[in-house]
């Protein structure tokens, strides 16, 4: 995690990571749009005075085993009066949701999700994924284009951001 790798010592940090870019490039299952991403939306909320509050960040993991089962009970254990959690990815989003299931039947209360990448499993679920799906067949072709160029010597300085939908699941609820 960030934490981990001495990136973001506190909150503030946070809107130090551009510093890091190259560095969480590198990091497993982050890659350069996701870090553009991250960074854009972090400068994006500087602009909007949308202050984060350390309460409502969970460190967490990608891809990894219990990661979304760690992602619910990180939410529970916070303290926080939480009714939504914004997953990393779609297979984490798949883990939490036993375990949200699970908080909302214990509690009585309904907990929102989503996902984020749009892998086909989040559709055909019994309770569908509400998830930011990306066009993969265009983020190959582009990923593509980047790869030849950098063949010829031309190097991509910016970063490519390329078109998401949301794929509306039934997952988010109104409060």
């Amino acid at each position: 995690t960030f934490y981990d790798l001495g990136y973001v010592r506190d909150i503030a940090d946070i809107y130090e990571l551009k510093n890091y870019k190259y560095e969480l490039t590198r990091l497993d299952g982050m890659g350069e749009l996701r870090v553009s991403n991250l960074l854009n939306a972090i400068e994006e909320s500087k602009k909007n005075n949308i202050e984060f509050d350390e309460r409502f960040v969970q460190k967490g993991s990608y891809y990894k085993e219990n990661s979304g089962k760690k992602a619910v009970e990180n939410a529970i254990n916070s303290g926080v009066d939480f009714t939504a959690i914004m997953l990393p990815d779609d297979y984490t989003a798949v883990s939490a949701a036993a375990y949200i299931k699970d908080y909302e039947k214990k509690t009585g209360r309904k907990i929102s999700y989503t996902g984020f990448d749009g892998v086909e499993v989040t559709g055909i679920l019994s309770k569908p994924i509400t998830t930011i799906r990306q066009d993969t067949k265009l983020l190959g072709v582009e990923a593509a284009r980047i790869l030849l160029n950098e063949m010829k010597g031309i190097k991509s300085v910016e970063p490519t951001l390329l078109p998401v939908s949301i794929y509306e699941g039934k997952t988010v609820t109104q409060i």
